[in-house]
Protein backbone atom coordinates (compact mmCIF):
# COMPACT_ATOMS: atom_id res chain seq x y z
CA UNK A 1 0.00 0.00 0.00
CA UNK A 2 2.67 2.57 0.68
CA UNK A 3 4.21 1.89 -2.92
CA UNK A 4 1.01 2.65 -4.56
CA UNK A 5 0.73 5.71 -2.51
CA UNK A 6 3.92 6.87 -3.91
CA UNK A 7 3.71 5.98 -7.82
CA UNK A 8 0.32 8.36 -7.47
CA UNK A 9 2.50 11.27 -5.94
CA UNK A 10 4.73 11.10 -8.86
CA UNK A 11 1.92 11.03 -11.40
CA UNK A 12 -0.22 13.16 -10.30
CA UNK A 13 1.96 16.46 -11.79
CA UNK A 14 2.15 15.33 -15.20
CA UNK A 15 -1.79 14.79 -15.03
CA UNK A 16 -2.86 18.27 -14.05
CA UNK A 17 -0.05 19.47 -16.24
CA UNK A 18 -1.00 22.31 -19.66
CA UNK A 19 -2.15 21.34 -22.63
CA UNK A 20 1.44 22.11 -24.56
CA UNK A 21 2.09 21.61 -28.13
CA UNK A 22 5.99 20.26 -30.19
CA UNK A 23 4.50 21.12 -33.07
CA UNK A 24 3.92 24.84 -32.54
CA UNK A 25 0.13 23.66 -33.14
CA UNK A 26 -2.20 21.96 -30.92
CA UNK A 27 -5.17 20.36 -33.48
CA UNK A 28 -8.83 19.46 -32.39
CA UNK A 29 -9.76 15.68 -34.56
CA UNK A 30 -13.28 15.00 -32.81
CA UNK A 31 -14.17 13.02 -36.23
CA UNK A 32 -11.13 11.06 -35.50
CA UNK A 33 -10.87 11.25 -39.05
CA UNK A 34 -7.47 12.87 -38.85
CA UNK A 35 -9.19 16.32 -39.88
CA UNK A 36 -9.15 19.07 -37.84
CA UNK A 37 -12.37 20.77 -36.98
CA UNK A 38 -10.53 23.54 -35.20
CA UNK A 39 -6.66 24.26 -34.42
CA UNK A 40 -4.65 26.41 -32.59
CA UNK A 41 -1.58 28.15 -33.49
CA UNK A 42 0.60 31.19 -32.72
CA UNK A 43 -1.49 32.78 -35.30
CA UNK A 44 -4.85 32.36 -33.66
CA UNK A 45 -7.43 30.16 -33.38
CA UNK A 46 -9.35 28.62 -36.56
CA UNK A 47 -12.56 26.90 -36.57
CA UNK A 48 -13.17 24.68 -39.69
CA UNK A 49 -9.63 25.33 -40.82
CA UNK A 50 -6.22 26.35 -40.08
CA UNK A 51 -5.98 29.91 -39.10
CA UNK A 52 -4.68 33.00 -40.87
CA UNK A 53 -5.30 35.80 -38.62
CA UNK A 54 -6.37 35.68 -34.59
CA UNK A 55 -9.70 33.86 -35.34
CA UNK A 56 -10.39 32.58 -38.47
CA UNK A 57 -13.95 30.83 -39.18
CA UNK A 58 -13.98 28.20 -42.20
CA UNK A 59 -17.70 28.90 -42.96
CA UNK A 60 -20.68 30.25 -41.38
CA UNK A 61 -20.83 31.68 -38.05
CA UNK A 62 -24.23 32.06 -36.01
CA UNK A 63 -23.57 34.48 -33.03
CA UNK A 64 -27.06 34.23 -31.01
CA UNK A 65 -26.74 37.15 -28.86
CA UNK A 66 -25.00 40.69 -29.28
CA UNK A 67 -21.79 40.90 -31.14
CA UNK A 68 -19.29 43.92 -30.60
CA UNK A 69 -16.26 44.87 -32.63
CA UNK A 70 -13.90 47.52 -31.25
CA UNK A 71 -15.97 48.19 -28.15
CA UNK A 72 -17.47 46.23 -25.62
CA UNK A 73 -21.24 47.54 -25.12
CA UNK A 74 -23.67 48.98 -27.89
CA UNK A 75 -27.51 48.29 -28.19
CA UNK A 76 -27.50 46.37 -31.39
CA UNK A 77 -27.06 42.83 -32.69
CA UNK A 78 -24.03 43.88 -34.14
CA UNK A 79 -22.15 46.84 -32.82
CA UNK A 80 -19.28 48.22 -34.66
CA UNK A 81 -17.33 50.93 -32.21
CA UNK A 82 -15.17 52.71 -34.99
CA UNK A 83 -15.55 52.74 -38.87
CA UNK A 84 -16.97 50.02 -41.13
CA UNK A 85 -15.91 48.38 -44.74
CA UNK A 86 -17.49 47.34 -47.40
CA UNK A 87 -16.85 45.05 -50.31
CA UNK A 88 -16.02 46.70 -53.47
CA UNK A 89 -15.15 46.64 -57.04
CA UNK A 90 -14.61 48.74 -60.07
CA UNK A 91 -16.74 47.55 -63.07
CA UNK A 92 -15.56 48.56 -66.91
CA UNK A 93 -18.23 46.04 -69.01
CA UNK A 94 -21.07 44.21 -68.90
CA UNK A 95 -22.04 42.47 -65.49
CA UNK A 96 -23.73 40.08 -63.33
CA UNK A 97 -23.72 41.57 -59.32
CA UNK A 98 -22.21 38.69 -56.82
CA UNK A 99 -20.12 39.59 -53.37
CA UNK A 100 -19.05 43.21 -53.61
CA UNK A 101 -21.73 45.53 -52.02
CA UNK A 102 -20.22 48.58 -53.80
CA UNK A 103 -20.23 48.71 -57.45
CA UNK A 104 -17.86 51.60 -59.53
CA UNK A 105 -18.74 51.74 -62.93
CA UNK A 106 -16.67 53.20 -65.34
CA UNK A 107 -18.83 54.31 -68.25
CA UNK A 108 -15.80 56.60 -69.98
CA UNK A 109 -15.43 54.23 -72.88
CA UNK A 110 -19.11 52.51 -73.11
CA UNK A 111 -22.76 52.10 -72.17
CA UNK A 112 -22.74 49.49 -69.25
CA UNK A 113 -25.36 46.92 -68.08
CA UNK A 114 -25.60 45.75 -64.41
CA UNK A 115 -27.30 42.74 -63.45
CA UNK A 116 -28.80 41.86 -60.31
CA UNK A 117 -29.28 38.46 -59.22
CA UNK A 118 -32.19 36.82 -58.54
CA UNK A 119 -33.75 38.35 -55.05
CA UNK A 120 -35.46 35.91 -54.03
CA UNK A 121 -31.81 33.86 -54.04
CA UNK A 122 -29.67 36.30 -51.84
CA UNK A 123 -33.08 38.24 -49.91
CA UNK A 124 -31.79 40.55 -47.20
CA UNK A 125 -28.19 41.42 -49.89
CA UNK A 126 -27.68 45.24 -50.58
CA UNK A 127 -25.96 46.50 -53.44
CA UNK A 128 -24.77 50.33 -54.09
CA UNK A 129 -23.93 50.96 -57.62
CA UNK A 130 -22.27 54.19 -58.83
CA UNK A 131 -21.70 55.86 -61.95
CA UNK A 132 -18.19 57.30 -62.13
CA UNK A 133 -18.42 59.14 -65.59
CA UNK A 134 -20.02 62.12 -67.18
CA UNK A 135 -20.27 60.09 -70.41
CA UNK A 136 -22.73 57.11 -71.67
CA UNK A 137 -24.88 55.22 -68.98
CA UNK A 138 -25.30 52.54 -66.52
CA UNK A 139 -28.70 49.92 -67.40
CA UNK A 140 -29.53 48.30 -64.22
CA UNK A 141 -31.37 45.52 -64.79
CA UNK A 142 -32.59 42.55 -62.87
CA UNK A 143 -32.27 38.23 -63.46
CA UNK A 144 -35.45 38.30 -62.91
CA UNK A 145 -38.95 39.94 -61.63
CA UNK A 146 -38.83 44.07 -61.18
CA UNK A 147 -36.61 46.47 -59.62
CA UNK A 148 -39.71 48.53 -57.56
CA UNK A 149 -42.34 48.07 -59.96
CA UNK A 150 -39.70 48.45 -63.37
CA UNK A 151 -38.27 46.42 -65.51
CA UNK A 152 -34.44 48.83 -65.19
CA UNK A 153 -33.08 51.70 -64.00
CA UNK A 154 -30.95 53.66 -66.04
CA UNK A 155 -27.87 55.77 -64.31
CA UNK A 156 -27.93 58.99 -67.11
CA UNK A 157 -25.41 60.33 -69.31
CA UNK A 158 -24.22 63.64 -67.84
CA UNK A 159 -24.59 62.64 -64.49
CA UNK A 160 -22.64 61.12 -61.63
CA UNK A 161 -25.94 58.77 -60.50
CA UNK A 162 -26.05 56.47 -57.94
CA UNK A 163 -28.78 53.61 -56.86
CA UNK A 164 -28.97 51.64 -53.71
CA UNK A 165 -31.05 48.31 -53.70
CA UNK A 166 -31.84 45.36 -51.28
CA UNK A 167 -33.46 41.93 -52.44
CA UNK A 168 -36.64 40.78 -50.78
CA UNK A 169 -38.36 37.60 -50.29
CA UNK A 170 -41.13 38.25 -52.83
CA UNK A 171 -38.61 38.10 -55.83
CA UNK A 172 -37.91 41.66 -56.46
CA UNK A 173 -35.52 44.41 -55.85
CA UNK A 174 -36.56 47.43 -54.20
CA UNK A 175 -35.06 51.24 -54.25
CA UNK A 176 -33.63 52.15 -51.14
CA UNK A 177 -32.19 56.09 -52.21
CA UNK A 178 -31.67 57.25 -55.52
CA UNK A 179 -30.24 60.14 -56.46
CA UNK A 180 -30.09 62.54 -59.63
CA UNK A 181 -29.40 60.88 -62.51
CA UNK A 182 -31.22 58.30 -62.17
CA UNK A 183 -34.75 57.46 -64.38
CA UNK A 184 -37.15 54.28 -64.41
CA UNK A 185 -38.04 52.16 -67.21
CA UNK A 186 -41.20 54.15 -68.78
CA UNK A 187 -44.28 52.35 -68.82
CA UNK A 188 -48.04 53.10 -70.69
CA UNK A 189 -49.41 52.84 -66.80
CA UNK A 190 -47.76 56.64 -66.63
CA UNK A 191 -50.17 58.41 -69.15
CA UNK A 192 -54.12 58.38 -69.77
CA UNK A 193 -53.73 55.29 -72.09
CA UNK A 194 -56.49 53.87 -74.21
CA UNK A 195 -55.12 50.18 -74.56
CA UNK A 196 -51.62 48.66 -73.71
CA UNK A 197 -51.00 45.19 -75.13
CA UNK A 198 -48.19 43.67 -73.47
CA UNK A 199 -47.20 40.40 -75.03
CA UNK A 200 -44.01 39.82 -72.31
CA UNK A 201 -46.42 39.86 -69.53
CA UNK A 202 -48.05 35.87 -69.70
CA UNK A 203 -50.39 36.86 -67.38
CA UNK A 204 -52.45 38.75 -69.45
CA UNK A 205 -52.26 36.22 -72.80
CA UNK A 206 -55.11 33.86 -71.18
CA UNK A 207 -55.24 30.35 -73.37
CA UNK A 208 -57.43 27.21 -73.18
CA UNK A 209 -56.81 23.13 -72.83
CA UNK A 210 -55.65 23.24 -76.37
CA UNK A 211 -52.81 25.87 -75.76
CA UNK A 212 -54.37 28.15 -78.44
CA UNK A 213 -54.85 31.96 -77.12
CA UNK A 214 -58.52 33.04 -76.57
CA UNK A 215 -57.97 36.35 -75.15
CA UNK A 216 -54.60 39.42 -75.01
CA UNK A 217 -55.73 41.27 -71.95
CA UNK A 218 -56.03 44.81 -72.35
CA UNK A 219 -53.33 46.54 -69.17
CA UNK A 220 -54.64 50.24 -69.76
CA UNK A 221 -57.50 50.02 -67.36
CA UNK A 222 -60.07 50.43 -70.60
CA UNK A 223 -60.84 46.89 -70.96
CA UNK A 224 -60.62 46.73 -74.56
CA UNK A 225 -59.66 43.25 -74.61
CA UNK A 226 -58.66 41.41 -77.84
CA UNK A 227 -60.61 38.22 -78.30
CA UNK A 228 -61.13 35.36 -79.93
CA UNK A 229 -63.85 33.11 -79.41
CA UNK A 230 -63.95 30.39 -82.52
CA UNK A 231 -61.83 27.85 -81.10
CA UNK A 232 -60.54 27.49 -85.28
CA UNK A 233 -59.15 30.86 -85.28
CA UNK A 234 -57.40 31.25 -82.00
CA UNK A 235 -53.23 31.56 -82.39
CA UNK A 236 -50.86 29.65 -80.43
Amino acid sequence: MRYLFIIILVFLPTLVADIKSTTGQIRFDVNTDNQAEMSLSNTGLGIGGTPASNLHVHGNALVSEKMFVGGSSGASSLNVNGTFGLSIQTISSNITLSENTINLVDTSSDNITVTLPYAGNVVGRTYIVKKMNLANTVKLVTSGNLIDSYSYFYLTSGNHGSIHVVANDDGNWYALNENTGVSHAWTPSEINTALWLDSSDSTTVLSGVTGNVYQWSDKSGSAVHGTQTTAVNQPT
